[in-house]
């Protein structure tokens, strides 16, 4: 029984990074915006569901805000604060393309990346977050909620899939890979191609902060050592590896690596137990 609960909560996990990879095939799929900085907004995320839903400091605590606001208002503002950002970043930054624009988002996931290792009064510093909430927990129970909790992310996942589905089908996504292929042509053609972009960027950005707040409640902890390059490059060799524009490819190469992650752990598992 214990290797399926583990098996789960990778499975969790696997879908949580699929979440982030449909929505960054969005923007280098669909639009080839190359962003560096995938990292940034799921961290985002991830601390603005933290600090929404946790509960009032202590005096001696470093953090000053923390709101404890239910979960489902944890999320909305994982989303709306990854999304403020993106549009606030992508206002400067949109007209840049190809290696400009990644080294920009590269470097703004560094930029986050000090801050909430820095700025103690906002995100607790190297300490970070501990005993994040999770709904029904307390009703259902631990090892019920595991498989709960699974459940709702695969719908989140489905969701996701077929919102961006439904976008990349109608004639905005149309434009979006009319913009990949030459973003020249689409100026000469009357396309408002930053207004697209913008909306593109801010909408998977929102997605991807959602995602962070998911990945918070299932780990109860954020700390800055949780947000490192590895999880951009993951998103970005699974979105190259499924295929651009591949919405089903982004989603099965996250959940692949999760497999056999899976498999390699549980056997090292096996050994360190006999």
């Amino acid at each position: 029984m214990q290797w399926i609960n583990f098996i789960v909560e990778m499975a969790t996990l696997g879908a949580i990074y699929s979440i982030v990879a449909v929505a960054f095939n969005i923007q280098y799929g669909y639009t080839k915006m190359v962003n560096f900085g995938i990292v940034a907004w799921f961290a985002i995320g991830a601390y603005a569901y933290a600090i929404t839903t946790g509960p009032t400091p202590k005096p001696e605590d470093a953090y000053m805000f923390a709101f404890g606001f239910p979960p489902l208002i944890g999320l909305l503002g994982a989303g709306f604060a990854s999304g403020i950002i993106a549009y606030l970043l992508g206002l400067p930054t949109l007209k840049l393309t190809g290696h400009y624009f990644a080294i920009v988002t590269f470097a703004f996931a560094e930029i986050v990346g000090y801050v909430l290792t820095n700025e103690k009064w906002l995100t607790n510093g190297t300490v970070g977050f501990f005993g994040i909430r999770r709904p029904l927990v307390e009703s259902v129970g631990p090892n019920l909620y595991h498989y709960l909790f699974f459940i709702t992310v695969m719908i989140a996942l489905i969701v996701t899939y077929m919102f961006f589905m439904k976008i990349c089908n109608a004639p905005f996504g149309k434009v979006l890979k009319a913009i990949r292929e030459d973003e020249i042509v689409c100026l000469a053609l009357g396309k408002e191609v930053l207004s697209f972009k913008m909306r593109a960027f801010v909408s998977t950005s929102i997605v991807m902060g959602i995602a962070g707040g998911l990945y918070a409640m299932h780990m109860t902890l954020v700390t800055p050592e949780m947000f490192n390059l590895l999880m951009t490059f993951t998103i970005l060799f699974a979105v190259v590896i499924g295929g651009k524009a591949n919405n089903k490819g982004a989603i099965l190469v996250p959940c692949l690596r999760n497999l056999f992650l899976d498999i390699g752990n549980l056997r090292y598992l096996e050994v360190s137990t006999e």
